[in-house]
C-alpha cells in the first residue's frame, strides 16, 4: 500500500491505520509507528487525521459529542432535498453509540459530504468569493465540573483542561503563530514548530513556548495565576505591564492581579500536576481549599453546618471517589457528614 500518496481522508478510513488509531491491533500500531519514524513527513497530516478520529470517535465529554450530534442535525436540515429527515432516523442508524460509533460518525461524514455536494451544485450561483469567506471560526471546548477533557490540535499538540476550564482556539492557526485562549486550569504538551510559536493568553498573562510541556492555573476567585514549567523553556508577559520573565524546567511563576507582583518559584510536580492524573494532594490545607477543589473535582456542593478544626490538612488521594476522600478527611481533621444527593453536609 502506497500510503505517502494519502490525505486526511485517506487515513481516517483506511483499516489499518484505524486500528493503530485505536491501539486495537499490535501489529498495525507497531507498522504506523515505524512508518512515521520513516516518514517524517508526513506528521502533520498523521496529526490532522487523528484530530478530526478525535472528534468522530468521541474522545470528548457527552455533553460535546451532543453538541457534535446536534450541529449535524442543523446542517443537514440545510439540504432541500432531505430538509425534512427525522431525528429518529438518524438516531437510529446502525452503531450510531457503539464501538461502530466509528464506523457511523465515518459513515454520516461521507453521506453528509455526499448531500452538501448535491446542495452546493443547486446552489453554485450563491458562491462567496475569497475575500468574501468568514475568517477562520474560533473553536471552544470545555471541561464540565467533575470532568477532565484532553484536546488535540491539528498541529499534534495535546492539551488536558481541569474541571470547570475552557479554552478556545482558531479552526485554523495563523501561519506565524498558534495561539489559544484559557479560562481555568490546563496542562500543554506542545509540539515544537520555531516558526509558529505557541501562545496562551490567561488573566492577563501571555505565554509564549517552540515546544513544551507546561500546566497555567488562572482561577478568577484566586485573583492571580500560575505557570509552571515542566520541560523546554517559556517567555511570559504580562500585558498591563509589558513585564517579562523566562522559566526554566521546574521553575513555577505566580502573578498576583490585585498587586501586580510577579515571584518565581521551584514546584512540587505531585501538587501542582498531580491532577491530570487523578491525584488531589493537599498542603496545610485549610477548610476554604478543600471545599473549593472537592466541589468543583466532584460537582458536587458542600455545605458546612459547623466549621471544623482549620489547622490545615496535608494529604493526597489517588483516583478516589467522593465517599472514600469524606471519610479519610472526616478521621483526620475530625467532623462527621452525610451525602444528600449531590450535596454533602458537613457538621
Amino acid at each position: 500500500m502506497d500510503y505517502k500518496s494519502f490525505d486526511i481522508e485517506d487515513f481516517m478510513t483506511d483499516q489499518s491505520f484505524l486500528n493503530y488509531y485505536l491501539g486495537a491491533n499490535p501489529a498495525d500500531v507497531k507498522f504506523w509507528v515505524e512508518w512515521l519514524k520513516i516518514n517524517p513527513e508526513k506528521a502533520e497530516i498523521i496529526a490532522q487525521a487523528k484530530y478530526k478520529l478525535d472528534i468522530i470517535y468521541n474522545k470528548l465529554p457527552d455533553n460535546e459529542y451532543d453538541e457534535e450530534y446536534a450541529k449535524f442535525k442543523k446542517n443537514i436540515s440545510l439540504i432541500k432535498p432531505y430538509k425534512n429527515i427525522d431525528d429518529t432516523v438518524i438516531r437510529e442508524m446502525p452503531g450510531w453509540r457503539s464501538y461502530s460509533r466509528l464506523v457511523a460518525g465515518l459513515s454520516l461524514l461521507i453521506v453528509f459530504s455526499l448531500l452538501y455536494y448535491t446542495w452546493q451544485s443547486q446552489n453554485s450561483t450563491e458562491s462567496l468569493s475569497e475575500s468574501e469567506l468568514p475568517k477562520s471560526n474560533m473553536i471552544e471546548k470545555y471541561a464540565n465540573k467533575g470532568q477532565k477533557n484532553t484536546i488535540v490540535l491539528k498541529d499534534g499538540s495535546k492539551i488536558k483542561l481541569n474541571s470547570g476550564s475552557k479554552i478556545r482556539f482558531p479552526e485554523n492557526f495563523e501561519e506565524d503563530k498558534r495561539e489559544v485562549f484559557l479560562e481555568g486550569e490546563a496542562y500543554f504538551e506542545v509540539e515544537h514548530n520555531a516558526s509558529q510559536p505557541f501562545i496562551v493568553n490567561s488573566g492577563g498573562i501571555r505565554t509564549k513556548v517552540l515546544g513544551t510541556s507546561f500546566n497555567i492555573k488562572n482561577i478568577e476567585s484566586h485573583n492571580k495565576v500560575e505557570i509552571a514549567l515542566v520541560t523546554g523553556k517559556v517567555e511570559i508577559v504580562k500585558n498591563a505591564s509589558h513585564e517579562k520573565v523566562t522559566l526554566s524546567p521546574n521553575e513555577l511563576l505566580e502573578v498576583d492581579n490585585e498587586t501586580n507582583d510577579m515571584s518565581k518559584r521551584s514546584f512540587e510536580p505531585s501538587k501542582e500536576l498531580g491532577w491530570k492524573d487523578g491525584i488531589i494532594q493537599f498542603k496545610e490545607a485549610k477548610t476554604d481549599e478543600i471545599t473549593e477543589v472537592l466541589e468543583n473535582w466532584y460537582d458536587t456542593k458542600i455545605v458546612i453546618k459547623n466549621t471544623p478544626s482549620n489547622k490545615g490538612f496535608t494529604g493526597e488521594f489517588d483516583n478516589e471517589s467522593l465517599e472514600t476522600v469524606l471519610q479519610g478527611l472526616s478521621f483526620s481533621i475530625g467532623f462527621n457528614y452525610k451525602l444528600e444527593g449531590n450535596t454533602v453536609i458537613i457538621y
